[in-house]
């Protein structure tokens, strides 16, 4: 009988945690969905830019981006939303350390596929 009096307390605890937590995780996805919007009007700056030189400096800030999406996909506890993330970071590295203009491009435009490919993700992951 003691048992069963200790064991509602318990199920009630457990589950104020998990409502609690899963509102935080709700907290992380929009804040990263937020930033998408932002890093998407970054990528089509990129895309018309001209100069080699301010495409190496947007893609560096646009690498930081993909990092915070990482991290903020993982606390949301979105793993298909995490993986892309991980693409849209190896995408801007890879338009970091282009060579030259047409392969940064390249690079940006497969950035940007994987970004709305992570906006969708986090949406689902609401």
């Amino acid at each position: 009988m003691k048992k069963l009096f200790l064991l509602t307390p318990c199920k009630i605890l457990i589950t104020l945690y998990l409502f609690t937590s899963s509102s935080a995780y709700a907290e992380n996805c929009n804040m990263a969905l937020n930033n998408i919007t932002t890093i998407l009007k970054t990528i089509d700056k990129a895309l018309v830019s001209k100069d080699f030189d301010q495409m190496s400096e947007i893609t560096e800030s646009l690498k930081m981006d993909a990092q915070a999406i990482i991290n903020a996909s993982d606390q949301c506890a979105c793993d298909t939303a995490y993986y892309s993330a991980e693409k849209m970071f190896e995408d801007a590295d890879g338009a970091y350390l282009a060579e030259d203009f047409n392969e940064a491009i390249t690079f940006v435009k497969a950035l940007k596929i994987h970004t709305e490919l992570v906006k969708t993700q986090l949406k689902v992951c609401q």
